[in-house]
């Protein structure tokens, strides 16, 4: 066989074997992907219900906590007054007179 012809040949082969491990290359990877994905979405998609569940709580304690604590306006309001009138009834006059100066 002639030299010249065996490079050739060689080079050729070569060519072919590297386009061959580009097309398998680029297959795997492709699969690769494809396998990622297909894991990675039931995973992304509990994340987004965790995430809206938790503002959903959020929000619903926020209302908690505002309810809890208006309670807790009244409850020392009334703890204030109830002693306010203990020691001094006439407080009461004073209470009514600044209501209505609102």
């Amino acid at each position: 066989m002639d030299p010249q012809m065996e490079e050739e040949l060689k080079r050729e082969f070569e060519a072919r074997a590297q386009a061959a491990y580009q097309q398998g290359y680029a297959a795997g990877q492709a699969a690769g992907i494809q396998q990622a994905s297909e894991r990675i979405e039931p995973a992304a998609a509990a994340l987004n219900h965790v995430v809206a569940e938790l503002a959903s709580l959020r929000r619903r304690f926020r209302s908690e906590v505002e309810e809890d604590t208006v309670k807790l306006a009244i409850a020392i309001a009334r703890r204030v007054l109830h002693r306010e009138l203990a020691v001094d009834p006439e407080a009461v006059l004073g209470l009514v007179i600044a209501a209505f100066q609102s």
